[in-house]
C-alpha cells in the first residue's frame, strides 16, 4: 500500500516538472505502461516476442485500490489549489490621514482585510472596496477619497504610513528589506499623487510598538506620535491621540512645550465681510484671506457668528434672521498648534426694499407656511385675481379653531403703507371671520403689535374675490421685524378652499 502511494507521488512530481496536467500524461501512456507503474502486471507473463501479454486481475485488492485513488485525487486537488496557502498574513499596514485604517496584506501585496481603527474611519470606509486589491491601488483609492472629501488640503496635507511584518517573517532580513522597499514605493506614490503637495511619512515599526498600539486601540502612527510628544514634554493622554489631527501633532514635534504662548509664532487673524450694510435675510460672506500664519501655515479657521451658530473654513457664508448687534469671532490655528483670534461687531438691520407685492406668478408659495396640519397650501392656476396664479389654501375643518397662513418678512413694509389683500371666499364654509394682518415684533415674537382687517364671513361676497385693506401707522417702529398673514376663524366641520392673490402695498 505505502509503495503504491509513493509511486503515485513520484508520478505527480513528474507531472509537475513537465507542467502538464495529469490527464494529458496518462493519455500519452499505453495501457501497459500505466499498469506497470501500478504494479498490476504478472512478471511471469510479461510480453515477449510472439507471446500474448497476460495481466493480473486485482483480486481481493479493491480496498487498496480505493485508498490509492483517494490519495491520488487528494494530491491533485492540493496541486490545483496550492495558491490557497499564499493567503497567510505577510504584514500589517496602517495609513493615517485623520481616519486611521489598517490593511492586512499577503505575500503578493494583496489586501486581504481592512479594519477601521477609529470612528472617523468607519464612515470613511463605507463606500470603499479595498479587499483583494493591490496595496498600491488601495492606497490610491484612500488618497482619492481623502482629496475629494477635503481631508487632504493645503492646510492639512500630512499622511503617515506605518508597517509591521507578521511574526512569521519578522526575523528574516530579506523580508525586512522587502517591506522597507514597499514603504519607499508608497512614499513616492503618495508624495506624487495627482501633483498634489502631500507630505508623506513612512515608518516600519517593531513588534512592541505594534502590540502596544493594538492594546490601546490606536494606529501604529498615532502611538509613535504619542510616545514622541510624551518624550518632548507635551501633556497628551492616549485618548487625546485617538482624535487629534495628525498634521497638528506633527507640527507639535517642531516646537517646544513652552512655545505655546509665544507671541512671535501666534498667527494673525483678520477677516472682511460683504455686504457692509447687512439686513435680515442677507447672505453674509466672511473672508479670512487676510489672516497670516507668521510661522508655519494656518491649518484651521473657526468662526463664531455671535448668534449661536458656528462655521469652519477660510471663507464662509451665514444668514442672520434677527436684527441686532453681533460679535463675530475668528480663530485661526497654525500647524504648530498656536491660535490667534480677531473679533468684530456687525449690525443687522431690517430692510425696506423695492418689493411691493406677492402675486405667486413665480410658481412658488413665496415662503408662506400654514399653522396647522388641518390645512395645506400650494401654488395653483385654478383661480387668480390678476395674472394666472394664486395661493391655494385647502382647509379640512374639524371644529372651532383659528387657522392661518403666514410668513416673516425679510424686506419690511415701510411705515404709513397701505396693504391690500385679494381673497377668494367660498360659499357654505363653516367660517366666522377672515382676517389678514401685519404683525411687528422683537426677537422670539416678543412685544408684538397687531395691525389687521377683520371681516365677518356673512358680510363677504361668496365664490368671489374680496378686498381687505390694512393701513400701517406713520410712526411704525422700523427697527422691528414683521410678519404678514391671513387668519381664518373656523366654527364647524367641513372641507373648503380659500384662494389668496395680489397682496400689494
Amino acid at each position: 500500500m505505502e509503495m503504491e502511494i509513493e509511486k503515485l507521488e513520484k508520478l505527480l512530481k513528474k507531472i509537475d516538472s513537465k507542467e502538464i496536467s495529469p490527464s494529458e500524461e496518462l493519455v500519452t501512456r499505453t495501457k501497459e505502461r500505466v499498469l506497470r507503474e501500478l504494479d498490476l502486471m504478472d512478471d511471469s507473463k510479461r510480453e515477449s516476442p510472439g507471446k500474448r501479454v497476460v495481466y493480473n486481475k486485482p483480486r481481493f485488492r479493491f480496498a487498496q485500490l480505493l485508498a490509492v485513488v483517494s490519495c491520488f485525487a487528494l494530491l491533485i486537488i492540493l496541486y490545483m489549489q496550492r495558491s490557497i496557502f499564499n493567503k497567510e498574513i505577510y504584514a500589517y499596514v496602517h495609513i493615517d490621514i485623520n481616519p486611521s485604517i489598517e490593511m492586512t496584506i499577503d505575500l503578493n501585496n494583496i489586501v486581504t482585510k481592512v479594519v477601521a481603527i477609529n470612528d472617523s474611519s468607519k464612515e470613511f470606509l463605507k463606500d470603499l472596496k479595498l479587499n483583494q486589491k493591490s496595496l498600491d491601488r488601495a492606497v490610491e483609492d484612500i488618497l482619492e477619497k481623502s482629496v475629494e472629501s477635503a481631508l487632504i488640503n493645503e492646510e492639512s496635507n500630512n499622511v503617515i504610513i506605518c508597517a509591521h511584518l507578521a511574526e512569521t517573517y519578522s526575523n528574516e532580513k530579506k523580508e525586512v528589506q522587502n517591506l522597507n522597499r514597499i514603504l519607499d514605493n508608497l512614499k513616492v506614490l503618495t508624495s506624487n499623487y495627482r501633483d498634489i503637495k502631500i507630505n508623506a511619512h513612512t515608518l516600519m515599526v517593531p513588534s512592541e510598538v505594534f502590540n502596544k498600539a493594538k492594546e490601546n486601540n490606536v494606529s501604529m502612527s498615532r502611538y509613535v506620535l504619542f510616545k514622541e510628544l510624551e518624550k518632548r514634554g507635551f501633556e497628551y493622554s492616549i485618548e487625546d491621540i485617538k482624535t487629534e489631527d495628525v498634521s497638528y501633532m506633527l507640527g507639535k514635534l517642531t516646537q517646544r512645550p513652552e512655545d505655546d504662548t509665544k507671541e512671535d509664532i501666534k498667527p494673525k487673524a483678520a477677516f472682511t465681510y460683504t455686504p457692509e450694510e447687512i439686513t435680515i435675510g442677507d447672505v453674509v460672506k466672511f473672508d479670512a484671506t487676510d489672516s497670516e500664519a507668521l510661522q508655519g501655515s494656518i491649518s484651521q479657521y473657526s468662526w463664531d457668528f455671535g448668534d449661536g451658530a458656528n462655521g469652519v473654513g477660510k471663507t464662509v457664508e451665514h444668514r442672520y434672521t434677527e436684527v441686532g448687534n453681533y460679535l463675530v469671532k475668528l480663530s485661526v490655528t497654525n500647524n504648530l498648534g498656536v491660535t490667534g483670534t480677531y473679533t468684530e461687531k456687525i449690525t443687522v438691520k431690517l430692510n425696506s426694499s423695492n418689493k411691493t407685492k406677492f402675486d405667486w406668478e413665480n410658481g412658488s408659495t413665496e415662503g408662506f407656511i400654514v399653522s396647522s396640519d388641518s390645512s395645506s397650501i400650494s401654488n395653483t392656476t385654478e383661480k387668480s385675481y390678476e395674472g394666472t396664479r394664486s395661493l391655494k389654501w385647502d382647509i379640512a375643518a374639524s371644529g372651532e379653531e383659528i387657522l392661518e397662513v403666514c410668513r416673516d418678512l425679510y424686506d419690511i413694509i415701510p411705515a404709513g403703507s397701505t396693504i391690500t389683500f385679494k381673497i377668494w371666499v367660498p360659499l357654505g364654509a363653516p367660517v366666522r371671520a377672515i382676517q389678514p394682518y401685519i404683525m411687528t415684533f422683537e426677537g422670539n415674537y416678543e412685544n408684538y403689535r397687531w395691525y389687521s382687517s377683520w371681516q365677518r364671513y356673512g358680510s363677504l361676497k361668496k365664490d368671489a374675490w374680496n378686498e381687505f385693506v390694512i393701513k400701517l401707522p406713520e410712526d411704525l417702529d422700523m427697527t422691528l421685524e414683521q410678519q404678514i398673514g391671513v387668519q381664518c376663524e373656523i366654527i364647524g366641520e367641513g372641507n373648503f378652499t380659500i384662494y389668496i392673490d395680489l397682496i400689494e402695498w
